[in-house]
């Protein structure tokens, strides 16, 4: 059944006698997501109603759904909003999800001046996706539409809807969204990662750039043109290793791409060494430091890392970026990529003195 053709709930609709609709959060090919307030729990969640095909079968036959929530349940990540469970009312199917109240990344895409503030929201995607990867669970269905965007002090970024979640290895020709779909998932072929890397890579395509890399009418010859042609470059203003990177990330076969995991590593190193600029000197021993790859490291540290190195690029925000550092010294004073930063935060910091004092 196509999303058109779903009824949609108006606000106080009761679901399953214990959901009460809000409101509609969004829809789309695969159903239509509500706020709802679950009655038992005496909070605030995310409904999502199938739009699905086989939702009548459903009702009879639940395996399907049951594993796809079950896998999509494996992935525990701040990047990632859970999966609760599932369920049956007036023959339809539904799956209770986390609640983000964020703004889908769709609508934020204009809103990006440079290109490090767009790195740093998809780096945070990178790092939900690489998560769910490593628990054996593929998204199958990355967008912008499927990325929030929080705003909390720093924004963050949180990947929602494994709706049709898949184990790697599965066979699903077909699923998805045709405009953000690998070349390979028209195929009845085992699916990897692979596939959310170039559905990764062509959202961050368009934030990086106001053209589509493909040519076609509509989604299915733009997927055909996938399948034939490699991307349009990204104009020469892109920093090259962005370039680089994106242009690998749809590399046509799979085996050609690099990991999501790799992905988020190529990432955090850009954020760490590209968007701001190196101090004019520094001993070899801290360069080579800084270039240690954090990519594996705990998500929360590589994060503050990541954001602390940034806020070096803005002579107001060196003292608080140089704290920043110390703070994480305190707890892991081993920590050689801190380290590294320390040192560039702290000639920083003499610059800045220097500039200042009066002699």
């Amino acid at each position: 059944m196509k999303t058109s053709e779903l009824s949609l709930l108006a606000p106080g609709s009761l679901v399953a006698g214990r959901y009460t609709v809000e409101n509609l959060v969004g829809r789309g090919g695969m159903g239509a997501v509500y706020r709802v307030h679950d009655a038992l729990l005496d909070e605030a969640i995310a409904l999502k109603i199938s739009a699905r095909s086989d939702r009548f079968a459903a009702k009879t036959d639940l395996s399907g759904p049951r594993r796809e929530v079950l896998l999509a349940r494996r992935v525990t990540h701040p990047n990632v909003a859970r999966v609760f469970d599932l369920g049956l009312a007036d023959e339809s199917l539904f799956i209770t999800m986390e609640l983000v109240d964020g703004e889908s990344l769709r609508r934020q895409s204009g809103r990006f001046q440079e290109p490090a503030a767009a790195v740093a929201l998809m780096q945070q995607v990178a790092s939900g996706l690489a998560a769910a990867h490593d628990a054996g669970v593929l998204h199958l269905d990355l967008k912008p539409e499927n990325i929030l965007v929080v705003s909390d002090a720093a924004p963050r970024a949180v990947v929602i809807d494994f709706g049709i979640a898949r184990a790697l290895g599965a066979h699903a020709s077909g699923f998805g969204t045709l405009d953000y779909m690998a070349p390979e998932q028209l195929d009845d072929v085992a699916l990897d990662g692979a596939v959310d890397v170039y559905a990764f890579a062509l959202v961050l395509y368009g934030l990086l750039h106001d053209h589509w890399p493909f040519p076609g009418r509509d989604g299915l010859q733009r997927l055909s043109a996938r399948r034939r042609l490699d991307p349009e470059p990204l104009p020469a203003s892109t920093p090259p290793a962005l370039a680089a990177l994106v242009s690998a990330c749809l590399a046509r076969a799979p085996r050609d791409r690099p990991t999501m995991r790799e992905v988020e590593s190529a990432l955090t190193r850009w954020l760490t060494l590209g968007a701001a600029p190196a101090p004019e000197v520094l001993p070899a021993a801290v360069t080579a430091s800084v270039r240690a790859d954090i990519g594996a490291l705990p998500d929360t540290i590589g994060v503050r890392v990541v954001a602390a190195r940034r806020r070096l690029s803005s002579p107001v925000h060196v003292p608080a970026a140089l704290a920043a550092l110390e703070e994480i010294l305190a707890a892991m004073p081993t920590f050689d990529v801190a380290i590294a930063a320390r040192a560039i935060a702290a000639v920083r910091m003499w610059n800045l003195a220097s500039d200042d004092a009066s002699f």
